[in-house]
């Protein structure tokens, strides 16, 4: 595993240890924790069912403010729509010839907006790393447990792209015969099949860097406070639209089918909001 992976994933067991230790133990600890299972409850499974957290923080009640559910099947749907009209390869062909793709060293996309991009999404997370701790407008206004479940749920939301692209066979679009390389075009849905080239293209791991911080709305989206529901919006959209940004960038240089960008913010979306979901209920369970 590459050292970044092994630091998200380090970072994620502390902060998950750190995070169980603030209920602190008692008589009744193992019998709480048994509980733990009942709130792996997928982003699709919420139902009706309602969670209240306790007075010192967000709550989450149902379909009432189920942004989980709706931005979830919102991306799903995109996502879906764009395979089965099959236009990934019929949009990289407009794009590329037989010479590769006229915009893949151009300065503003390559260096300003991949390579700076990726420095800017790395400090933003750092800079909410330290918001943990030391939190900074409307972050005070948030527990440290809240600040600390958003954290790991966008550090899972990472991980899982960098773990899936890890194994992915997919190769990428300048890589293609058809481009001037060597690959053959199979859709990302076909696992297990060789296409001939590098792969560990799919999904879009430049995407993925302020996709991935799409988590950090989840506490404000479900906030019982107007004002801080309409900051997780904005979050959500600043952090969505600069993924989408960046996912439009590599489909211009021929890094990454428009697919691969649509299907990052499923996964990271999926992954973030499972994981906060999971969290949550596992606070509410503990305070109980």
């Amino acid at each position: 595993m590459a050292p970044i992976h092994a630091l998200l994933g380090c970072t994620l067991l502390a902060l998950s240890m750190w995070h169980g230790r603030l209920h602190g133990a008692g008589p009744d600890r193992a019998s709480r924790l048994h509980a733990w299972p009942s709130g792996m409850l997928p982003v699709f499974a919420l139902g009706n069912q309602t969670f209240m957290n306790d007075s010192s923080g967000p709550h989450l009640t149902g379909l009432q403010e189920n942004v989980f559910l709706r931005y979830f099947i919102f991306f799903l749907l995109i996502a879906f729509s764009w395979d089965l009209a099959d236009l990934d390869l019929k949009v990289m062909s407009l794009l590329g010839d037989s010479r590769g793709f006229a915009f893949k060293n151009h300065p503003l996309l390559a260096l300003w907006l991949h390579d700076r991009g990726k420095q800017l999404a790395l400090v933003v997370f750092l800079a909410m790393v330290t918001w943990v701790w030391r939190p900074v407008g409307p972050w005070k206004q948030l527990s440290k447990d809240q600040r600390v479940m958003a954290l790991i749920a966008v550090l899972a939301s990472l991980l899982s792209v960098s773990l899936i692209k890890r194994y992915s066979l997919t190769s990428c679009p300048w890589e293609l015969e058809v481009f001037g390389g060597v690959a053959r075009y199979i859709p990302h849905w076909q696992w297990g099949v060789h296409d001939g080239g590098g792969g560990r293209c799919f999904p879009g791991g430049h995407a993925s860097s302020a996709l991935g911080l799409m988590p950090a709305s989840l506490p404000f989206l479900v906030h019982s406070q107007p004002s801080l529901r309409k900051t997780g919006r904005r979050i959500f959209l600043l952090t969505s639209g600069t993924g989408l940004l960046f996912g439009l960038v590599q489909t211009l240089r021929g890094a990454h089918y428009p697919s691969h960008t649509l299907w990052t913010a499923v996964i990271c979306w999926a992954t973030g909001a499972g994981v906060y979901l999971a969290l949550q209920r596992r606070r509410i369970v503990l305070v109980q």
